[in-house]
């Protein structure tokens, strides 16, 4: 059984294995920025066991939207607490062993919810070109290429209307 819960300090190590080994290095967050997402917006930040095994992570922020709408890299180096209508999801990792289980779906599925039981209006992501499908299945629509240059990647912003 698949449990997601608030991520806790003591698993930040295995948190950030799992960061490391889903992304590229340029891309990737360190510990730092994970510790401080975790003690200033702990209710964004959801890990997820099987057992007593942590298996993956979702975290974001909510935000002032900027004019185009879309994901801009001050947010993932956000240094304050943020506020705002809309959430963005900065980072969802699955341990790629446990990959296809459903696990990234489920993360993602709770996100939403706690999004709209806090009055959120909108979600908004950046996303590499190979995994539109994958979050349009959630409803999510492409709104074009993002203003995100984070690790030097092409990104994409999309949005779900809540």
């Amino acid at each position: 059984m698949i449990e997601i819960k608030k991520a806790l300090p003591e698993q930040l190590d295995r948190l950030i294995e799992i960061e490391q080994m889903v992304f590229p290095p340029e891309e990737a967050a360190v510990k730092e920025t994970f510790a401080y997402r975790m003690e200033k917006y702990p209710y964004w930040f959801r890990s997820a066991k099987i057992g007593e095994g942590i298996v993956g992570y979702i975290c974001g922020i909510p935000v002032e939207a900027g004019p185009d709408g879309g994901i801009h890299d001050a947010m993932y180096e956000a240094s304050s607490y943020p506020s705002g209508d809309t959430f963005a999801i900065l980072t969802i990792g699955v341990d790629s062993a446990q990959q296809r289980k459903g696990i990234g779906e489920l993360l993602v599925r709770t996100m939403i919810f706690l999004c709209k039981e806090a009055g959120m209006k909108r979600v908004i992501l950046a996303c590499k070109e190979e995994k539109l499908d994958w979050y349009s299945r959630f409803g999510f629509e492409k709104m074009g290429p993002s203003a995100s240059e984070h690790g030097g990647a092409v990104w994409y912003d999309m949005e779900l209307c809540l």
